[in-house]
């Protein structure tokens, strides 16, 4: 269904042409203008409905490298082009398909964008709960000081960002920073680690068995870690370390294994980064799984008992029974408790003189 909204092409294409004479800009417009249109995809041929990659894409380009020169102008051509779409805050009867699906977009929205966001900050994960009144949004990172910000300021950034981004309503979604427990077993923070080390020049292998040694010495059951690509010559390889268990089929593989992947740009090429980390079973502290293995055995050990010096008897006291003669018929017996339980009857007194009294002197 076509749009009556104008094309995003005719819309911001004089300010290309006018930011083409700048000096310190044209090199970046003539490279970037191609990539920017290329993304948001048919360019002059249709009105553009832009998603949130151009959006993400366009506000980069004009708001980074122009310094806020144009940036006004291109924001409400964006609010012009979205804002008649169905987003994650309207509430609609839909099917239960439809929702889980848009749970899980809008689940993995958030994830890359925390990603691309949070990376230098140790983001690990992000945990969404919907309540009536509003959603919370609990980020868990290595350092969560940065991700809050001086006073608060960058959390509230990102709580301004998702909320125009979704359409939520003031005050409705709320965002909590979470510092990770065990750095050494999330294997993003772990790859993240990795993926600074190589940026800074260290050696492939003196990094890998540093994060490794590292993994291992946090109480990870096993640990292993891919690094592909141009490592030293022009010919690209694969190098693996692995330390202790790593399980990789069957259903608890999605319970005790943690896996991530990073790429690392360097002047030779790309890396390929993967870290894949088997977590403890531990039911009491919860730095691990509480379920066990399948084919775990636990031992009961025995009760400790104090060793026997030298062997004795016990006496034993012998239950007495009675004598045949001695034994009662039930019926007798019920009898004799009946007549303990009734109480005496007092006798009358006989009184001399009165008829029917005999008295004996």
């Amino acid at each position: 269904m076509m749009s009556s909204a104008p094309s995003l092409t005719a819309s911001f294409h004089p300010y290309l042409e006018r930011h083409r004479s700048m000096p310190d800009t044209r090199s970046f417009v003539s490279v970037s203008e191609p990539i920017a249109l290329q993304k948001i995809g048919n360019v002059g041929r249709k009105p553009l409905v832009l998603n949130a990659l151009a959006e993400d894409t366009i506000r980069y380009v004009f708001h980074e490298m122009f310094e806020e020169k144009i940036y006004p102008t291109i924001s409400t051509l964006l609010t012009h082009h979205s804002r008649d779409h169905k987003n994650m805050a309207t509430t609609t009867n839909i099917s239960k398909k439809r929702k889980f699906i848009r749970e899980g977009v809008f689940h993995a929205e958030l994830n890359e964008f925390f990603t691309r966001e949070l990376a230098e900050d140790g983001y690990s994960g992000l945990e969404i709960r919907v309540t009536p009144q509003r959603t919370e949004i609990i980020i868990m990172a290595t350092k969560t000081q940065q991700v809050l910000g001086e006073k608060g300021r960058r959390i509230r950034e990102l709580t301004s960002v998702i909320q125009k981004r979704f359409g939520y309503p003031e005050n409705s979604i709320e965002l909590f920073a979470q510092k990770v427990v065990t750095r050494g077993l999330c294997a993003i923070a772990q790859a993240e680690s990795l993926r600074y080390k190589l940026m800074g020049g260290l050696p492939v292998r003196r990094a890998c068995y540093g994060v490794l040694r590292f993994i291992m010495e946090s109480g990870a059951q096993g640990c292993e870690i891919v690094v592909s690509g141009k490592l030293r010559g022009q010919r690209a390889k694969a190098m693996k370390f692995i330390d202790g268990l790593m399980i990789h089929s069957g259903n608890p593989v999605n319970d005790y294994v943690q896996f991530a992947v990073r790429h690392v740009l360097l002047r030779q090429g790309v890396l390929g980064i993967k870290v894949k980390i088997m977590l403890p079973h531990d039911p009491k502290e919860g730095k691990g799984v509480k379920k066990p293995l399948p084919d775990h055995i636990q031992i009961v050990q025995p009760k400790e008992e104090t060793p026997i010096a030298q062997p004795y008897s016990e006496p034993k006291e012998r239950k007495i029974e009675p004598l045949p003669q001695q034994m009662v018929h039930p019926q007798q017996l019920q009898q004799q408790q009946q007549q303990q339980q009734l109480p005496p009857q007092p006798q009358a007194q006989l009184q001399p003189g009165a008829p029917g009294n005999l008295v004996y002197q």
